[in-house]
């Protein structure tokens, strides 16, 4: 009992892994060529996604992640590069270099979005009911403090959406709030 004040949580289920398993260390290496294996995932639902408030929405909360120190770096519908073949060769612009208001610009812009592999059941859903934006954050932050910070930005910027949050900075702020409570309602049950 005395060593109890020694105790303490580690909410990173990647250490837990057994670092010689080859694909571990396949993991480990996609992380250090990538610049890290710690992705934070921002769902967003509405009732579709190409409208102008909703990707202004998504606009405002992509910038805001982007400006995190912690941060390496931000993918949205608002921010991802476009990729078209023309005639003579490839142009690269953005998707979306600004949010339109025009109705119709709009309804192009989703059939665009959605007909293209790379966008459609990856940045955004097949229905236009959900996108996603992926956050990349940098080495050896705290990602706990980084997932809080990023579940504050989207309930600030996107109320009245309803917002969904994956990946392993999530998941490790998520156990870091539920271990001291398990712990703390199992303790006595253990003595």
């Amino acid at each position: 009992a005395y060593q109890i004040r020694n105790l303490e949580i580690e909410p990173d289920f990647l250490k837990y892994l057994p670092q010689n398993d080859p694909e571990v260390q396949a993991f480990n290496r996609v992380g250090e060529k990538f610049g890290s294996n710690y992705i934070a995932l921002v769902g967003l639902e509405s009732d579709d996604i190409f409208t102008y408030e909703t990707l202004s929405t998504i606009d405002k909360m992509t910038e805001a992640f982007e400006a995190l120190d912690e941060v390496k770096q931000v993918n949205s519908l608002t921010n991802i590069i476009d990729i078209k073949k023309v005639e003579g060769g490839l142009e690269v612009a953005d998707l979306i270099p600004e949010v339109p208001k025009d109705p119709e610009e709009l309804a192009r812009l989703k059939e665009y979005t959605l007909s293209k592999e790379m966008y459609r059941n990856r940045l955004v859903s097949e229905d236009a009911r959900y996108a996603l934006i992926m956050i990349r954050l940098r080495e050896n932050t705290s990602n706990i403090e980084v997932a809080k910070e990023l579940k504050k930005i989207s309930n600030d910027l996107a109320a009245g959406h309803k917002l969904y949050f994956s990946g392993v900075p999530m998941v490790m702020e998520f156990a870091n709030r539920l271990i001291p409570s398990d712990m703390k309602r199992l303790m006595p049950i253990i003595v």
